[in-house]
């Protein structure tokens, strides 16, 4: 049997507050353009202001609004 090796790329993402959410977007879609860390943002901020029950202030250690709006900022 035999096995392909693994291949590894690293790739660069903007060292701009949002890095972790642009690397997160890039591996998911594929995109590093420079609202690609933003719009994963809104997308979290959406899922848990959509589901408060299971993202309730013991989880986030913060109300569900706050949290979704604390998410949104891009310094945090």
């Amino acid at each position: 049997m035999s096995t392909t090796p693994a291949i590894i790329l690293r790739r660069s993402v903007p060292n701009d507050h949002e890095c972790l959410f642009t690397a997160v977007a890039y591996l998911c879609e594929g995109s590093r353009h420079n609202s690609a860390g933003q719009r994963l943002r809104k997308i979290c901020s959406d899922a848990i202001r959509a589901d408060p029950a299971t993202f309730n202030e013991g989880i986030l250690g913060k109300s569900t609004e706050e949290y979704a709006e604390w998410i949104l900022n891009p310094f945090k």
